[in-house]
C-alpha cells in the first residue's frame, strides 16, 4: 500500500470513529503527564548529505571538444565506477558544450571521491573543478561558461 493511499484511507473514516480516537489519544496524553519522572523518548536524527537528492557533481572548466569517453576515463581514474548519467551543458545557438557537465553517481561515497580527488586533474590542457550539485554552484559554471564563449566563424566581429 502506498503512502498516499494510506493518507486516503485515514481520511475516509466516518467522523464519529475519528472523535473517538482523538478523544482515546488525549486521555493517553493527560495519563503520560500524570507520571512524575516520565522522560520524553529519545529522539534519533539521521542525516544524509544528500537529503534525498540525487547523488550528482558539476564537473567544470574543460574545452568544448571534451567528449563524455574522456570524461569517464577521468572519472575512473579516481575510482569513481557507478556513473549512472552524464549530461554537458550545450549552447543553444551551435550545440557546442559550454565547459562543464553533471555528472549522476550511485552512491554518495563516489560524490565525496570526486570532490576530493578529481580537482586539479588535467583534461585536454585544462584543470578540472568539481563542485556538489547546487543551483548556486551551477550559477558559477553558467558565469565561467559566459566569459570562456569561443568565437563563432561566422559572426559580425569575424573578419572574414
Amino acid at each position: 500500500m502506498d503512502l498516499y493511499d494510506d493518507v486516503l484511507a485515514a481520511s475516509s473514516q466516518p467522523a464519529e470513529s475519528c472523535t473517538s480516537s482523538s478523544e482515546a489519544q488525549s486521555e493517553m496524553r493527560q495519563e503520560q503527564s500524570a507520571k512524575p519522572n516520565s522522560k520524553p523518548p529519545a529522539i534519533l536524527y539521521t542525516y544524509s548529505g544528500l537529503r534525498n537528492k540525487r547523488a550528482a557533481v558539476y564537473v567544470g572548466s574543460f574545452s568544448w571538444w571534451t567528449t563524455d569517453q574522456q570524461l569517464i576515463q577521468i572519472i575512473r581514474s579516481v575510482g569513481v565506477r557507478d556513473v549512472v548519467e552524464l549530461k554537458f551543458a550545450e549552447n543553444r545557438a551551435n550545440g557546442q558544450s559550454k565547459g562543464y557537465a553533471e555528472v549522476v553517481v550511485a552512491s554518495e561515497n563516489s560524490v565525496h571521491k570526486l570532490l576530493d580527488l578529481l580537482p586539479g586533474k588535467i583534461l585536454n590542457g585544462d584543470k578540472v573543478d568539481v563542485k556538489l550539485a547546487t543551483r548556486q554552484n551551477l550559477s558559477q559554471f553558467e558565469a565561467q561558461a559566459r566569459k570562456r564563449v569561443p568565437p563563432r566563424a561566422h559572426s559580425r566581429d569575424s573578419s572574414d
